[in-house]
């Protein structure tokens, strides 16, 4: 699997047109370093699964943290990355100490 890292941040919106407007509005933004591994990691079919809708779609991980900037506005930051691999589950018989 390609790793790669991206980062973003979300904004309340200043302005809200109607109630379809966006609550939150940002960026995200992708190091020209880690193109390469980001194009790998969508690229590669191993990465393909069913959307809730059944379509093909790549899952990609958004973890995001509260925070304030230094005009003291409250937003949302965080980082884009492949999916975290979940560690196999021992079995009861590997754990056994002999």
């Amino acid at each position: 699997m390609s790793d790669f890292t991206a980062k973003f941040s979300l904004f309340p919106a200043k302005e809200r047109k109607n109630e379809k407007s966006p609550d939150s509005t940002g960026s995200i933004e992708i190091s020209a370093s880690e193109l390469p591994a980001l194009i790998a990691y969508l690229q590669d079919p191993a990465n393909m699964q069913d959307d809730w809708q059944g379509n093909p779609a790549v899952k990609i991980r958004l973890a995001g943290w509260n925070a304030t900037s230094k005009n003291g506005l409250q937003y949302v930051n965080g980082k884009m990355s492949p999916p975290m691999q979940q560690a196999p589950a021992a079995s009861a018989v590997e754990s056994l100490p002999f």
